[in-house]
């Protein structure tokens, strides 16, 4: 039903929930968490983007119904930039700058 949920799991372990990030420029990413849901999306959000450069601008790609205000209150927490939320056909796409 979802083809894009098969590349979030890490095979090799089974289970293992994590987060594609691709390099859009020097300065923005894409950060794809589509399929689980809490905790596991925001755990995945949090450990990908404390790896990235800071202000970097992250589009985070997510499928959970209620992730804008988590993700709005995890930024709060972090002193991160929330920018805006898009609602696409099968998933939500939330700005950030870290």
């Amino acid at each position: 039903m979802f083809p894009w949920i098969d590349k979030l799991f890490d095979h090799d372990n089974l289970g293992t929930i994590g987060a594609i990030v691709t390099k859009v420029n020097d300065s923005q990413y894409h950060t794809d968490v589509r399929g689980p849901t809490c905790p596991g999306y925001l755990l995945s959000i949090n450990r990908e983007v404390d790896k990235l450069d800071k202000n970097s601008k992250i589009t985070l790609l997510a499928s959970y119904f209620p992730c804008e205000s988590d993700v709005k209150i995890w930024c709060n927490s972090k002193g991160y930039t929330f920018l805006k939320t898009t609602i696409q056909e099968e998933h939500f796409e939330i700005n950030i700058i870290n």
